[in-house]
């Protein structure tokens, strides 16, 4: 299910307010607000590798990030081939749970980065590791919020049209 509430700001309080009671498992990027909801939770996958790829063009000369990058990405693709052949099911996305706790060792634990950006994303996959592979740990539970994406874009479209967002002119 998408559910979406227009506010006129993006405060953590708004957040909390309208998922207090939540027990579900929430898709979500990585807006802070978000952190310290009590549910279980899974980052967007999407939003972090377009972080990923934004640093990375950014910074073309960044061997010890673009390596990172390549590491990422080595983890990422098999899991993703893995669900786009089984879909979202536990029993066979559970195999991947060892690769992820080797990266976590080798590439977050036990790794020295001299770039700010390898730096700012071993912080980042430290700070967000239990919400990042929940995906692997339970049926049906997206690697991405695609569907809220999705299903919000047409305002997200008016809002860049008029440069404006009235909650009076929403369906």
């Amino acid at each position: 299910h998408v559910i979406f509430r227009i506010t006129e700001t993006r405060e953590a309080t708004i957040v909390h307010e309208f998922v207090s009671n939540y027990g579900g498992k929430l898709v979500s990027d990585f807006y802070p607000g978000y952190d310290s909801i009590t549910c279980k939770q899974q980052k967007c996958l999407v939003h972090l590798i377009r972080d990923l790829n934004n640093d990375l063009w950014s910074s073309p000369f960044d061997t010890e990030f673009e390596s990172f990058v390549f590491e990422v990405k080595n983890l990422l693709i098999p899991i993703f081939e893995a669900v786009e052949k089984y879909g979202l099911k536990k029993r066979h996305l559970n195999k991947f749970k060892k690769p992820v706790e080797e990266f976590y060792k080798k590439l977050i634990a036990e790794s020295s980065y001299k770039s700010e950006l390898a730096i700012k994303y071993r912080k980042r996959f430290e700070r967000y590791q239990e919400s990042l592979f929940r995906f692997l740990e339970q049926d049906s539970t997206p690697w991405n919020n695609n569907m809220a994406e999705r299903a919000i874009r047409h305002l997200a479209v008016q809002r860049k049209i008029s440069r404006t967002f009235f909650e009076d002119v929403a369906p």
